[in-house]
Formats: structure tokens, C-alpha cells, sequence
């Protein structure tokens, strides 16, 4: 049975003077205390962290928000290793 890895997503503020901020999203792994702030693809910058500093390549992700799972559970290496498509899941309709 392959290892789940689960990463929770959610937003952390970032200030740019006392009065203006906005929320930036985060991906969150908290068993291998990890994770990414910013815009774009952070699920996937963050399986390429697992990827490279830890070595999990056959274990499976789980992304959380909260309490609801956001995708279809995938293993890290669908993540990041090079395809010729892109996943149905994130196709654009």
C-alpha cells in the first residue's frame, strides 16, 4: 500500500504597509514541515519539494482544504514528473 501525504491549503496575509494586504494562498505539509506561499500552481511546487528534499516519489497526495478534499488523490510522480498532457483534473472547461 503506497504512503499518504496530506497538505492542507489556505491563505496567510501578506502586508505591504500598515494598511494594505491581501490574502496569499499556502500549500502545507506538516509531516514533513514544509510549504509554499504564493500565486499559481503551489500544489505542485510543493510536490516537487516533497520530490526533491525528501525523496517521496511513489507516495500519493491528499489535498485538503479544511475538512473538504480538493482533488482526486494522485501520487506525487503524476505531479512531477514531465507529460505530454495535462491531468483531466486540471483542464480548463
Amino acid at each position: 500500500m503506497t504512503k499518504e501525504i496530506r497538505i492542507d491549503l489556505d491563505s496567510v496575509t501578506k502586508w505591504r504597509n500598515k494598511n494594505e494586504y491581501r490574502n496569499v494562498p499556502r500549500a502545507r505539509c506538516e509531516e514533513f514541515d514544509l510549504e509554499v506561499v504564493g500565486d499559481g500552481r503551489i500544489v505542485q511546487r510543493l510536490a516537487k519539494k516533497l520530490y526533491e528534499e525528501k525523496g517521496q516519489i511513489d507516495a500519493t497526495l491528499v489535498v485538503f482544504r479544511g475538512v473538504t478534499p480538493c482533488f482526486t488523490p494522485t501520487p506525487i510522480k503524476t505531479w512531477v514528473l514531465p507529460s505530454g498532457k495535462q491531468p483531466e483534473w486540471l483542464r480548463r472547461g
